[in-house]
């Protein structure tokens, strides 16, 4: 009878804790921490004194303690720092042997060396202090598969387990792995459905995104515009660089989550757009492929003890995007046509969640956008610059082809009006005026001609046609010949030439070009020097002649030294100064295929000295 009794208490003491159990379990729901916090507890009181969940990685490649307890606050401890950073693979020890065999190992007699040694666990700076003497492994198992071990452990003071604390564990154990199934299950579907949501809210944006950069030709206020779009959703910090044609990169919009931050960030950011960026703060956009959690991969990954990195141009941007606290980010290169046009840079600060793979192909997409965009839009500002100066310069020939023309007009209707050429005569009627006005025709005549070159010039250039027949060429005698046959223009100019020069200088040239160089350049003098001395200076140099022509004219601003040597620019303005504009952008075109270089040297009034360099021998 007394044995009865025992076996009936026994029973319900099971059932009660069973009961317990699954009314605990039940009250976790589907919260798997909360539910493993009381696999462990409930075990850990009712059966062991301690006791460990270890759950399969969601790669299934390892096996991590995620929940622990020891009823002994102190063995506790040493528990959960023997444990931070355990992990073992599937397949080893005692907790694959129960996973593999989907069968219990009880071990009533041990100890903890033997047991750490089982779970692949060091057993040297902690193990000791626990005490284990009986263990009990139980694999946790689904409806369908094994989720993970259960593991329960006697220390000294305690007795070993029995085969009714077996039975019990392993009733336990089937109770929670059923419901570990349900909040794994759970688990995955909230996941699924947070990538689910992510994607459309990704979708969403990009739709929005794609609404903002085709609603501007403006590619800065477009910028501007989908750098504030992207916060805070998608990022807490935006960066947008632009290069210019010479690929020097330039910083278009910055735009972060907290005003105080994006000052810091302006600042820096100025001082960086101020100075001389080096190959490395260019290098994300040679990678030509988005690149995640870059940003400040260097400092994390230099080790204490490791000799400083050599100083960087964007180290202040670093330094303030650490302050600002940015830890995560993309880094998207902006290339259209194979060429590149930029970066855009998103950060999330350290309390964010990390990026992933799915963030860094939105990101991709939206900078295949972005870059589409950006291109289109300087084809379009091209095409427009394009238009304008096309329209200027149908004006300005017209202007100049004009004022010839109706010189020549007058000139012709003078002379037709002079005696024994049909005109009614009268005073003053001699040959002296027949000639002069013969001479304004001839004048008129050669300035249509060169006009007329000038354009033909133009055409021969861009269709590369402009072919060298190369001589020998004495410079300075050239160079006489030119001024020569200027004199009247440079009379009626009220210029002065000054020619210094060697008796000779000879290289092998074509006449023709170099002709049309010496007129350009001295006409040019004349036309903005007018009233003033001309200086010609010739000179060798090593392998190379040098012309300088100086002028005391109106000069040339900085800022427009460059940009007189193109096609259709000037300076000044057409109405004041004639020219088609093409007359130093010819000088240049003859010097380069030439194999030389042409460089002006100049101040606003105080005149201007114009440099050729020409190689003596073809290369």
């Amino acid at each position: 009878m007394t044995k009865l009794l025992e076996e009936s208490r026994r029973t319900a003491a099971r059932l009660r804790i069973l009961a317990e159990a699954s009314e605990r379990f039940a009250e976790a729901g589907l919260d798997l921490a909360a539910l493993l916090r009381e696999v462990t507890r409930k075990i850990a009181d009712d059966v062991g004194d301690m006791a460990v969940v270890w759950m399969l990685s969601g790669d299934t490649t390892s096996l991590d303690p995620l929940a622990m307890r020891h009823r002994d606050p102190q063995s506790h401890e040493v528990l959960v720092e023997m444990l931070r950073a355990a992990q073992t693979r599937p397949e080893d020890g005692l907790l694959g042997r129960a996973m593999a065999t989907k069968q219990t190992l009880f071990l009533p007699r041990t100890s903890s060396g033997d047991v750490l040694a089982g779970l692949s666990l060091d057993a040297r700076p902690h193990g000791g202090r626990l005490g284990i003497h009986s263990l009990i492994v139980v694999p946790l198992k689904g409806r369908s598969r094994a989720v993970g071990s259960l593991v329960v452990a006697r220390s000294r003071g305690s007795s070993a387990h029995t085969e009714a604390d077996k039975e019990l564990v392993e009733d336990l154990a089937r109770h929670a792995g059923f419901a570990i199934e349900n909040a794994l299950l759970f688990e995955r579907e909230k996941a699924a459905r947070r990538v689910a949501e992510g994607a459309r809210e990704r979708l969403t944006l990009l739709a929005d995104a794609s609404t903002i950069l085709g609603s501007s030709p403006d590619v800065e206020a477009t910028v501007e515009s989908l750098a504030r779009l992207v916060l805070p959703g998608f990022a807490d910090l935006c960066m947008v660089d632009l290069m210019d044609p010479d690929e020097e990169r330039w910083h278009v919009a910055l735009a972060h989550v907290d005003p105080r931050k994006e000052r810091l960030l302006r600042v820096a950011r100025g001082r960086l757009d101020d100075g001389h960026r080096d190959g490395r703060a260019l290098a994300p956009i040679e990678e030509r492929r988005p690149l995640l959690n870059q940003h400040l991969a260097a400092e994390e990954s230099r080790k204490e003890g490791d000799s400083p990195a050599p100083p960087r141009a964007d180290d202040e941007i670093r330094q303030a995007l650490r302050q600002s606290g940015v830890r995560w980010s993309i880094l998207v290169p902006l290339w259209a046509r194979g060429r590149p046009l930029g970066m855009i840079s998103f950060g999330r600060e350290i309390d964010g969640p990390p990026y992933t793979e799915e963030d860094l192909t939105w990101a991709d997409e939206l900078g295949r956008r972005v870059a589409v965009v950006i291109d289109n839009a300087r084809l379009f500002q091209n095409a427009q610059q394009a238009v304008r100066v096309r329209d200027e310069f149908l004006g300005i020939a017209g202007h100049e082809l004009k004022t010839p023309l109706t010189a020549l007009q007058l000139s012709l209707q003078g002379l037709a009006r002079l005696p024994g050429l049909g005109g009614a005569g009268g005073s003053g009627s001699t040959p002296d005026v027949a000639s002069r006005r013969l001479g304004s025709c001839l004048r008129q005549v050669d300035r249509l001609g060169k006009l007329t070159n000038e354009l033909l010039d133009v055409a021969r250039i861009k269709a590369g046609r402009l072919s060298l027949q190369r001589e020998s060429v004495d410079l300075v005698a050239l160079t006489r010949e030119v001024i020569a046959r200027m004199a009247d223009e440079l009379a009626r100019a009220g210029c002065l030439v000054a020619l210094q020069a060697d008796d000779v200088l000879v290289g092998c040239w074509d006449r023709e070009r170099i002709d049309q160089l010496l007129t350009n350049l001295i006409s040019n003098a004349a036309k903005y020097g007018k009233g003033k001395p001309i200086a010609l200076v010739l000179r060798r140099t090593d392998g190379a002649a040098e012309l300088a022509v100086r002028d005391e004219g109106i000069g040339v601003a900085p800022e427009d030294q460059t940009r007189i040597f193109e096609r259709f620019e000037r300076a000044v303005s057409e109405r004041n100064y004639g020219g088609l504009g093409l007359g130093l952008w010819i000088v240049r075109q003859i010097v380069e295929v030439h194999g030389g270089v042409v460089r002006v040297e100049s101040a606003v009034g105080q005149g201007s000295t114009f440099t050729v360099d020409l190689p003596l021998s073809a290369a």
